[in-house]
């Protein structure tokens, strides 16, 4: 079987910041319904749905606040393909 070829434009295959919001909002209010403060999501396949990322790491989302990605490695690889999200070395 063979495979399309990849877009020359990757940012296409990147989910939208206003669709990761719509997530992560949707996700709080059954964190604060369930009277939780907080989600910590370490599966890949749940972290690339909510933030749109297949980089292994941490992601903290509260129900309160801005939701928080510790990459476990190549931050400066997650900063090149999406300048727009806010990205920190620790």
């Amino acid at each position: 079987m063979t495979h399309p070829p990849m877009p020359r434009d990757h940012a296409a295959l990147l989910l939208p910041a206003s669709e990761a919001d719509r997530r992560l909002d949707g996700l709080r209010g059954v964190l604060a319904s369930a009277g939780l403060d907080a989600a910590w999501l370490t599966h890949g396949a749940d972290i690339e749905y909510f933030i749109g990322t297949r980089q292994a790491g941490l992601l903290i989302v509260r129900t309160e606040g801005d939701a928080t990605f510790f990459a476990r490695k190549n931050l400066r690889a997650r900063e090149k393909r999406e300048p727009d999200r806010r990205c920190a070395s620790v």
